[in-house]
């Protein structure tokens, strides 16, 4: 009988409920890892205060040993600023958004929970769990493990770099432009001393192997269920849904241009039409927005699937960013098509010509202004959702990530 690999998982915050994009792609590629034959542990990164139910975790995902490390990460905006006030001032070569990981306190305490243990892999599920092990030169990893895999979930440095570009406010334009430069040296020496790394999208996998040729890659993509497409007995004709976490910059700034330049135009036109936005995470800057006619602010919500029934279409207006859209795969899983900028769909390998895409604000009034002029929407969408569905099946996803984990050793 073949060996099972044994694998310590580490995580930076606690994944159940699955509530955005992070959480849905560590708990389908953890689960059908173990499904598929990985015996695992998992080692939680998470903040402190953050809710969480050891149990649960175990039922759910079939796992061995769970331990946790806390980080100091308020919740709250105000305290969090000053936390990274404080953070920048001890260590202002640090990046920012690495140093709840990197503290002296964090990092003894991960070193003491692997003490006397012996893994043949360690996955780490995001960039910053390996500076758990950086010094602020070096990265020391572990002795008790043989491998080390990085999950990249978004190429960091690309989020930094644009977000510098998008701010007007020099001050903030400059900080954030050196917060780019930290993240882009952090990130760069990260995937040239990990063993392996493992991609959610084929453009960030191209990204990394111009940055490290050696270092073995391959493609793990996100992966959901495709076999149960929600009934369109209930759906509201006019309903359109924005979902995601409303705090992500891409998706605030994605939103936000949106309700600036496009909604209020086309509602005028179209008076029945409504918006639903719905997600986790800080979307008090909605309330800006509060009042807007035909916009339906809910945040977070408990069943996805409530938010997903009544809609006829989601919308995607996503300017920038890396990875997959969870969004993306989890809307043609539902049944629902999507309406899209280009960078909306990176990484989801969909037919172009078979997606209803809007790019700029004239583009996006005509689009919505004439759905119902358009023939081919259903017959476009099935076939787009056929073609990922071979390619994102959750189950097939964690067989090919292990099979792809022991030829590591």
């Amino acid at each position: 009988m073949e060996k099972e690999l044994n694998i310590l998982w580490m995580i930076p915050k606690w994944t159940l409920p699955a509530t955005d994009g992070a959480r849905v792609a560590t708990d389908r590629l953890l689960k059908n890892s173990v499904r598929a034959g990985a015996k695992v542990d998992c080692l939680f990164v998470h903040p402190e205060g953050e809710a969480y139910n050891i149990e649960e975790l175990k039922a759910a995902w079939k796992i061995g040993t769970v331990s946790r490390v806390t980080r100091s990460y308020p919740s709250k905006k105000l305290p969090r600023l000053i936390n990274f006030l404080k953070n920048f001032l001890c260590s202002p070569l640090t990046p920012l958004t690495i140093s709840s990981f990197s503290g002296s306190r964090v990092r003894s305490e991960v070193k003491k929970e692997l003490e006397g243990k012996s893994y043949d892999i360690l996955v780490l599920d995001a960039l910053h769990l390996a500076a758990c092990f950086y010094d602020g030169k070096n990265f020391n990893w572990p002795s008790e493990v043989k491998r080390v895999v990085l999950r990249e979930h978004n190429f960091e440095q690309e989020l930094w770099y644009k977000a510098a570009i998008e701010e007007s406010f020099l001050p903030f334009k400059l900080l954030l432009k050196f917060q780019a430069h930290l993240v882009r040296k952090f990130e760069n020496k990260c995937l040239e001393e990990v063993s392996a790394i493992a991609a959610i999208s084929q453009e960030d996998l191209e990204e990394i192997k111009t940055i490290a040729p050696k270092t073995e890659l391959t493609l793990a993509p996100l992966g959901l269920d495709f076999n149960n497409p929600l009934s369109r007995e209930v759906v509201i004709e006019g309903r359109f849904l924005f979902v995601g976490k409303l705090d992500w910059p891409p998706n605030k700034d994605g939103l936000k241009w949106f309700l600036d330049n496009v909604w209020e135009e086309v509602v005028r036109a179209n008076p029945s039409y409504e918006l639903q936005v719905v997600g986790s995470g800080n979307g008090t800057w909605l309330e800006a927005y509060r009042g807007m006619k035909g916009l339906l602010i809910q945040g977070f919500i408990d069943d996805i699937d409530d938010a997903y029934a009544p809609a006829e279409f989601t919308l995607i207006p996503m300017r920038y960013g890396s990875g997959t859209r969870i969004k993306v795969i989890e809307t043609y899983a539902k049944g629902r098509p999507i309406i899209t900028t280009k960078m909306g769909i990176q990484g989801a390998d969909l037919d172009d010509s078979k997606v209803l895409l809007a790019e700029t604000r004239e583009e996006w009034v005509e689009l919505l202004n004439g759905l119902r002029s358009l023939k081919t929407i259903d017959s476009d969408f099935q076939a787009n959702r056929q073609r990922i569905a071979e390619k994102f099946d959750e189950v097939e996803v964690g067989v090919t990530f292990y099979s792809w984990l022991k030829q590591l050793l």
